[in-house]
């Protein structure tokens, strides 16, 4: 009997400590899962002209203004203004601007990160959409989504924008 509660009582200790040493080193990223880090300051350093993205589910693609090409991203990165982001069917995929506002994109979405400037009210951010659904929740600034029916922007709460050019339409 002593012996089995030694067991017992050994099993467990190096379950948390195994718990304990998996958590602490947690990636600051999700390989495929639907969250990105919350706290604004686990976030890597970015500068006011770029955007950290996340692959949360399914193929995303990126390309970047010095690029030639879309490439298939595995893992998060920080991209500059003029960069494009795509994602695929069944895809989603979350970018994290400066403030702490999250865009999320779903699937079949094409977009430009356009411009992303301090101004008077805080960050300015645009977008320019040629396809797809995106939902915006502001932390701060003012983002702009613009496609080639309109231009919509969202100031201190939360908006989504969806755009397909079939019917050319965009729904708010």
């Amino acid at each position: 009997m002593k012996t089995t509660k030694n067991i017992i009582h050994t099993n467990l200790i190096l379950f948390i400590v195994v718990s304990l040493l998996l958590t602490s080193c947690a990636l600051p990223f999700n390989l495929g899962k639907s969250e990105a880090p919350q706290d604004e300051t686990a976030l890597p350093s970015m500068n006011l002209n770029e955007a950290l993205l996340t692959t949360v589910n399914g193929q995303v693609q990126a390309k970047l203004p010095t690029q030639a090409t879309f490439s298939s991203i595995m893992e998060t990165i920080i991209l500059p203004v003029q960069s494009q982001v795509k994602t695929l069917d069944d895809s989603q995929a979350r970018l994290d601007l400066a403030t702490g506002t999250i865009v999320r994109l779903g699937p079949n979405t094409l977009f430009t990160l356009e411009v992303q400037q301090d101004g008077d009210a805080g960050l300015f951010t645009r977008i320019w959409m040629d396809v797809g659904k995106v939902w915006i929740i502001l932390n701060g600034g003012t983002l702009e989504i613009e496609t080639p029916s309109g231009l919509a922007a969202v100031r201190g709460s939360y908006m989504s924008v969806e755009y397909w050019p079939s019917s050319e339409e965009m729904t708010l």
